[in-house]
């Protein structure tokens, strides 16, 4: 090789690092890892579960971290839920902000 293309060939390999340096790695989409559950199947699975009722439970994925948010009318459903999201491939942690709905909707709150 010449001294005149080996410098190019450097300028290449450069600028192709330099110009690939500010995209998002294939793993990341949309701020969450390739891999992880949406949102959306999570609640899908909530919502196949036979016993309780996870219509009022919101979820929230971000990078692998599942956030569930609403209430349900049981303790044993706030560990259900906890469970089914934390079974999902992909998911690396719950947080669980659920909340315990003693008096069943439409009720006043004395």
């Amino acid at each position: 090789m010449k001294p005149k293309s080996v410098g190019a060939a450097l300028l290449l390999i450069l600028w192709a690092s330099v110009a690939g340096a500010d995209k998002t790695p294939a793993s990341v989409v949309n701020g969450a890892q390739s891999g992880s559950p949406t949102a959306r199947q999570i609640y899908d699975a909530l919502n196949a579960d036979p016993v309780y009722y996870f219509k009022h439970v919101h979820v929230q994925v971000t990078g692998g971290v599942v956030t569930l948010s609403g209430y349900v009318w049981s303790t044993q459903a706030i560990y259900r839920a906890r469970d089914i999201a934390g079974r999902m491939p992909g998911v690396t942690r719950v947080v669980n902000q659920l909340e315990l709905e003693r008096n069943g909707l439409g009720s006043p709150h004395r």
